[in-house]
């Protein structure tokens, strides 16, 4: 698969993506793009700007990841100690509107969690806010502590990471930083993975499981289809779940058809069979009066 990786840092994020992948990664940073090519050295590095590389090269790869500039959406941004008037950077939303309507592959915009409510829905993981166009599903990874670490070297924090001091050396900036600023690895792992899975095809067979499963146990038990009813959609709620598998599978390739089958006749004869009773009630009622 070929993947391009923006804003990549020192590649926190690409750390256990292995080497299968071709990747392309994009640092404006010559220093950290020297950092990251000794901790990377089969990565296509790209000393630029990564903004305009995603305008000029997305037609070139399958997978996107870009981590768009956080400091101007940071809570730290707007706290009561480090209050700062800065107009926020709508760079963040430009890439995410563009790849939406214009990138045929999977993409993912990563940020921080911002001090407003985001303009664009994002999926919440960790410290992290995600936008994607594939499914995120929910993982268990914290991320390690890199801020208010008192007491805690570089060398500490970077062993922490997995990374090697001596790869920092020549670098003259804030090396603790760099290191703030990585996405735990290991979440970075998970999110390409789940770019990978079928999401839709998980879904379809996991409903259709459910009604061989039901079927199977209605021809075991030799249960009506009246106490099927009654035992599984005899309430609003068991309907609603009726409904929304519907929706469901109106969004998977080609299980339709196996849909209104099983399906529609239960569901007719629960509307039907409400109506009337309270259509009887209500004549009984009538009667009474």
């Amino acid at each position: 698969m070929k993947i391009l990786n923006l804003y990549c840092g020192i590649g926190g994020n690409r750390k256990l993506w292995g080497n299968e992948h071709q990747i392309t990664s994009v640092e404006l940073n010559p220093q950290i793009a020297d950092i990251y090519k000794k901790l990377f050295p089969q990565d296509i590095i790209i000393v630029g700007d990564a903004h305009q590389y995603l305008l000029d090269h997305y037609k070139e790869f399958d997978f996107i990841w870009t981590s768009p500039p956080c400091p101007t959406h940071s809570r730290m941004c707007f706290s009561f100690n480090n209050r700062q008037r800065k107009y926020p950077d709508m760079r963040l939303y430009e890439e995410i509107l563009f790849l939406q309507y214009w990138f045929k592959g999977k993409y993912v915009v990563e940020n921080v969690i911002s001090y407003y409510k985001p303009l664009i829905e994002p999926h919440k993981i960790s410290n992290h806010y995600f936008w994607a166009n594939f499914l995120i599903r929910e993982c268990n990874i914290i991320r390690p502590k890199v801020r208010n670490d008192v007491g805690c070297t570089f060398k500490v924090k970077a062993e922490k990471w997995g990374f090697n001091v001596n790869d920092f050396k020549n670098y003259k900036g804030n090396k603790r930083k760099l290191i703030n600023n990585c996405v735990s690895h290991k979440l970075g792992l998970h999110i390409l993975k789940e770019s990978e899975v079928d999401h839709d095809k998980i879904n379809n067979q996991t409903i259709l499981a459910k009604w061989d499963n039901q079927e199977a146990g209605v021809k075991d038990a030799q249960e009506t289809k009246e106490a099927i009813q009654m035992k599984e959609y005899k309430t609003l709620a068991g309907l609603a779940d009726i409904q929304t598998e519907l929706c469901l599978t109106e969004m998977s390739k080609g299980s339709m058809g196996v849909f209104k089958d099983r399906m529609y006749p239960i569901i007719f004869e629960i509307i039907f069979k409400d109506v009337v009773k309270e259509w009887e009630a209500n004549e009984n009622e009538e009667i009474w009066r």
